[in-house]
């Protein structure tokens, strides 16, 4: 069918096609005799690849700029290399040196002034030309090697993970191969057995584990598995796959669910055999419900977290199946998440309408005239959001919380909007039209806070509602002047106990309330502002310094030109203190002990205590010259000695320093004529080479090592201190308390 299809090609080429043909050619079209025409010659392409078919056009126009009529011929001519094809050809044919075959001229007739022709080339210009009566025209098409094509990558396989990694004897185990560089056709291999491919992707392959059940040893083995390009030959590193696991958990899906419902979770392995158990390892939560078991799969359902145990973290934790007639259990090597229920405010509304509600002013208060009669009880409020859930309460900008009433997981309602009278609305300095300076209130934003007692979660939505005042107006400012007098006694003041200051104004008495700013330089303390009642000057302002400092007081009322200040005199306020006591035992001599901050007195060598006073809060680090046993308020408290502690002075503090090692003093006794020796391990302060009398050294360690060495007679026995060590020995070990004295006794018969 093929070679007939060729055979037709090339005669319907011979028919259209004339190769070479002669003006006399009983088979070449005859020109139809006709006047001048004007002819134009366009490819419809001026680039091609080689072998490409590029139609021609001619376009034949009478002088007058008609077309010219239908079946007006146009002779075509190849100039420079190209062959005319058939436009119709689904390929170009070529000879056996790969040159297209095809003919040099040709005449087509017109049809509504067009004629074309289809030309091509292999690599190179062809030049064409074409003519009517009394008109010619020439252009050109480049034909381009064609791209050589780029070969196909060459990956190297890398295996990442085997998912399982273990399965039994007997095979048949889906195993799911990541990494990345698979080919379209690899070969997989379990050592040298082959795997069924059930499908390949660059970064996957899903196999089935061969049987090696023929071989199978009595223990577990550990198959390395790899893969082949094969189409460049190229072979992965090796993964193991253990045989001789009966019974594992490969995955389940989904990996979580919410922490208060119960979620349908299949789990994926192998060996599973009714009846099982599911439960989520190291967590208190009840066994899962078990839907449905086969070999290879289970089908169970969550059960949710105890209330009493829910937080607002989400807690994760394995998933264990057991056969309960082998008693015999598989864990996943993943969790399980179960996610916390967390509410999300997303917007809020008052009554039908925005998130805006009107002050309730019952009764007008001076200097405003206006009041708003609308209680805040009487509007609804709607919350929108996610995660909500039964009893669940909300609280307005630190109001206490209100119950809310519960639609659905996306919206919560209160019945009566809680009353926000103690809301202070925020306020700007403005001036009359009488040129009076005043303050205006302006929109206050409320925040509101969502909070599920279940679980501890709570969600907080700044600026979700909006009060607008009641009288927007500017309202006169009642103080024209103002003075601040001196603080009370004692002086200087201490943090955290509170004084008064007296403050004068101007007009007296008031007729109205005033809201007057404070500021504090030097020092911070509250409050931060203070309303005046109508009443007569002097108002008395009672201050709580909470930070030491020295400066003063700056009070003011109004904005901008409208600002009436007044400031008070130097105010000095000092810092609690506390007293530090250390104490020091065991060997002090010479051992020091430094504070930071500074302030620590007294305390380079002496046995007496040492004393500081440190301000309230202070955090104090002791340091030793020699590491000691730190007790009473010092941290570390123990048996360790460490070189440092440290100490928080929240109150008086006393910490104990106990040094090791002490004094020790060693008599001789040589009877008969005997003489000897006794030094010491560490050899002490100075150095104990004890010949005659009594000798003494100092030690920063404990405990020391006594040697008695006889040089005539043989030593004899331990006293004193030393008593315990007897006549066994002439090593005799000590451990030092404060000053020790020890005897030691040489005899010679």
């Amino acid at each position: 069918m093929m070679r007939n299809s060729k055979y037709l090609a090339m005669a319907l080429g011979a028919a259209v096609l004339l190769v070479g043909c002669s003006a006399q050619s009983p088979t070449a079209p005859k020109p139809t005799p006709i006047a001048s025409f004007n002819l134009s010659l366009t490819p419809e392409s001026s680039s091609e690849v080689g072998f490409t078919k590029v139609r021609v056009f001619a376009r034949v126009t009478t002088k007058a700029g008609a077309n010219a009529p239908d079946g007006t011929s146009v002779h075509f001519k190849v100039e420079d290399r190209g062959v005319f094809v058939d436009c119709a050809d689904i390929t170009v044919r070529v000879d056996a040196d790969g040159t297209p075959i095809g003919a040099t001229e040709a005449v087509q007739q017109t049809s509504g002034g067009d004629a074309k022709v289809c030309v091509t080339w292999s690599v190179g210009t062809v030049l064409l030309s074409a003519g009517v009566a009394g008109g010619t025209a020439k252009t050109s098409v480049v034909f381009t090697p064609a791209p050589i094509p780029t070969p196909p990558p060459s990956y190297t396989p890398i295996i990442d993970a085997l998912l399982p990694n273990a399965g039994p004897f007997e095979g048949g185990t889906r195993v799911t191969i990541s990494g990345v560089g698979f080919e379209s056709v690899v070969q997989v291999l379990f050592d040298d057995i082959q795997a069924q491919v059930v499908s390949t992707s660059y970064t996957q392959i899903v196999c089935i584990s061969p049987s090696i059940t023929a071989t199978a040893p009595p223990t577990v083995v550990t198959k390395q598995v790899k893969v082949t390009n094969l189409g460049n030959g190229k072979v992965s590193n090796g993964v193991g796959f253990r045989y001789g696991v009966t019974m594992f958990i490969s995955s389940f899906t989904p990996m979580e669910g919410p922490a208060d419902t119960p979620t349908t979770v299949t789990i994926f392995g192998q060996g599973f055999v009714a009846p099982v158990s599911v439960e989520i390892a190291g967590m208190s939560v009840p066994q899962w419900d078990v839907l449905s078991v086969s070999g290879t799969e289970i089908v169970s359902r969550s059960k949710p977290i105890p209330e009493s145990a829910r937080t607002c973290g989400d807690a994760s934790g394995a998933i264990t199946v057991i056969n309960i007639g082998s008693n015999t259990k598989a864990t996943s090597t993943q969790s399980f998440t179960y996610r916390a229920i967390r509410p999300l405010i997303t917007s809020v509304q008052i009554d039908s309408g925005t998130n805006t509600v009107q002050q309730y002013v019952p009764v007008a208060v001076p200097p405003s005239t206006l009041a708003c009669s609308t209680p805040w009880g009487n509007h609804r409020v709607t919350i929108r959001g996610s995660g909500f859930q039964q009893g669940m309460t909300v609280n307005f900008d630190g109001l206490a919380p209100v119950p809310t009433t519960f639609v659905d997981a996306t919206t919560l309602t209160l019945e009566k909007l809680p009353d926000l009278t103690s809301v202070s609305l925020e306020r700007i300095s403005c001036t009359t039209g009488a040129g009076a300076c005043g303050n205006r209130f302006i929109p206050t934003q409320v925040g509101i806070t969502v909070n599920n007692p279940r679980n501890g979660c709570s969600d907080t939505l700044n600026n979700a509602v909006v009060i607008n005042p009641c009288d927007n107006s500017c309202l006169v400012t009642g103080l024209t002047t103002m003075s601040l007098g001196a603080v009370a006694p004692p002086n200087p003041q201490t943090v955290g106990t509170p004084f008064t200051i007296p403050l004068t104004f101007t007009p007296t008495p008031l007729t109205a309330a005033a809201t007057v700013d404070l500021t504090y330089v030097g020092f911070t303390a509250t409050p931060t502002s203070v309303t005046i009642p109508p009443s007569s000057s002097p108002y008395t302002i009672i201050v709580t310094p909470t930070s030491a400092g020295s400066g003063n007081i700056i009070a003011s009322v109004g904005g901008g030109s409208c600002t009436v200040t007044a400031a008070s005199g130097v105010i000095t306020v000092n810092a609690v203190t506390f007293g530090l006591t250390v104490t020091k035992s065991g060997n002090p001599a010479g051992a020091g002990i430094t504070s930071l901050p500074a302030g620590l007195a007294a305390c380079a060598g002496a046995t007496t205590p040492c004393v500081g006073t440190f301000n309230q809060g202070t955090p104090v680090t002791l340091s030793a010259s020699t590491p000691a046993t730190w007790t009473g308020g010092c941290t570390p408290s123990g048996t360790n000695p460490t070189a440092s502690a440290t100490v928080t002075m929240d109150s008086a503090k006393t910490c104990n320093a106990a040094f090791p090692g002490g004094a020790l003093n060693v008599t001789l006794t040589l009877n008969g004529g005997a003489t000897g020796s006794v030094t010491s391990t560490p050899a002490g302060s100075p150095a104990l080479n004890c010949t005659t009398g009594t000798c003494s050294a100092n030690y920063t360690t404990s405990p020391v090592l006594l040697t008695a060495t006889p040089t005539l007679g043989s030593f004899g026995t331990w006293g004193g201190d030393c008593a315990a060590c007897g006549t066994t020995a002439a090593n005799c070990s000590i451990t030092l308390a404060g000053t020790n004295s020890c005897t030691a006794t040489f005899n010679n018969p």
